[in-house]
């Protein structure tokens, strides 16, 4: 006999689904298993003879063999443990179907009713107290156009909230790996993501001031190819506002910039936009963002509108194209970067109303994030302005 049923195991704050396959004969009692149930094998040889002699099976006459579909790479980052109630189960109930073994001969498939899991797993709703719709819209704008940013938020709670809200509402294939919850199973996490990542998935991470540089640079290394699908939160510092265009951040001078300080280089580098997101003083439970300036005063609408064409019409006058080439030759500013702020400035001019990129857009951008490239960047082009 068969048995053959779905199930899921949990990793971070993700359900990755599993099929069992049990096959069941005649024969001396044994228990052998594939090479990625290695770690609960020897559970099971104890637990099941018990549970199926209180439920008057003999088990004696059985030999079981179980086997998923779970990479081994995977079953070495995942508590396995979580599948010996459905294994066990499963078992039990078909044994007990049949307790004369008559069937034990016969090619038949079981298929067990349990809970449609698939990679995107069980998605829970965002907490109902905080209103997420701008802030999520921002950052489906900025995913979308593949503006890599990392999000500075005044809360762990606020960062776990957006994770989860952004991957029902918009990817439900996203991944959300919470360091503030699992700090030490950051090993496990970078295994995962050097086997089971791929440029099809997108990823969240939580809290990333708690890895230290070493596991930083080596989780950049793994997702350095794939960026443009990776949301990075921190929380700057003690009150969350260091960096911040809208709030004034009150922490003393000297642990001011610990968390920022203790960054990566590397990531530092390959990151060409920060978006501060906070709770609003005025407004309980609406989250605002320093991004475009405003607050809901953007049009939630356009925001999630807002397509490559639309961009592509969008023109840039030839005087504007030389400042820009002068940023890469005098300033040494790298060509990715310049490619983002121009397609963030277009995004700014579309909205605006306007068909046409203007210095005033692109200026609007460098000062906007000024805070951020007088941190992390040569910021001597911030203050470049052409002669018109």
């Amino acid at each position: 006999m068969m048995i053959q049923f779905q199930t899921q195991v949990e990793f971070y704050e993700n359900y990755i689904p599993v099929q069992v396959q049990i096959f069941i004969s005649r024969g001396l009692f044994s228990l052998t298993t594939t090479s990625e149930l290695n770690e609960i094998r020897s559970n099971l040889t104890l637990k099941l003879p018990v549970i199926l002699k209180r439920k008057k099976i003999a088990y004696s006459q059985f030999k079981i063999r179980i086997s998923t579909n779970l990479p081994i790479q995977i079953a070495k980052c995942v508590n396995l443990y979580t599948l010996e109630s459905p294994i066990i189960k499963s078992i039990v109930d078909n044994l007990s179907s049949d307790p004369h073994g008559q069937s034990y001969y016969k090619p038949a498939i079981v298929s067990l009713s349990t809970q449609d899991s698939t990679i995107e797993g069980n998605i829970q709703e965002h907490s109902p107290d905080l209103n997420l719709q701008y802030a999520l819209s921002t950052l489906n704008l900025l995913q979308n156009f593949e503006l890599i940013s990392i999000f500075l938020v005044d809360s762990q709670h606020l960062s776990l909230a957006l994770s989860k809200s952004f991957k029902s509402v918009y990817h439900s294939q996203t991944f959300i790996f919470n360091f503030y919850k699992y700090p030490d199973l950051i090993n496990h996490l970078l295994f995962f993501l050097k086997f089971y990542g791929s440029n099809e998935m997108k990823y969240s991470f939580i809290g990333i001031e708690n890895l230290t540089k070493f596991k930083q640079e080596t989780l950049y290394q793994i997702v350095k190819n794939n960026l443009k699908n990776c949301l990075f939160f921190i929380k700057p510092c003690r009150c969350g506002n260091f960096l911040n265009n809208c709030k004034q951040c009150v922490c003393h001078s000297l642990i001011r910039s610990r968390n920022m300080d203790n960054l990566s280089g590397e990531l530092i580098s390959a990151i060409d936009f920060t978006v501060n997101l906070f709770e609003s003083n005025t407004q309980k439970g609406l989250v605002v963002s320093d991004f475009f300036f405003t607050t809901l005063a953007d049009n939630i609408q356009d925001l999630n509108k807002i397509t490559h064409k639309d961009l592509e019409s969008i023109y840039i006058c030839s005087f504007l194209q030389s400042y820009l080439e002068d940023l890469y030759s005098t300033f040494d500013v790298p060509k990715p970067l310049i490619k983002s702020l121009v397609t963030f400035s277009s995004i700014l001019a579309y909205l605006r109303g306007r068909n046409e990129l203007l210095f005033g857009d692109i200026f609007d951008v460098i000062n906007l994030q000024s805070n951020w490239y007088k941190y992390a960047k040569d910021s001597k082009f911030i203050q470049h302005r052409p002669l018109a």
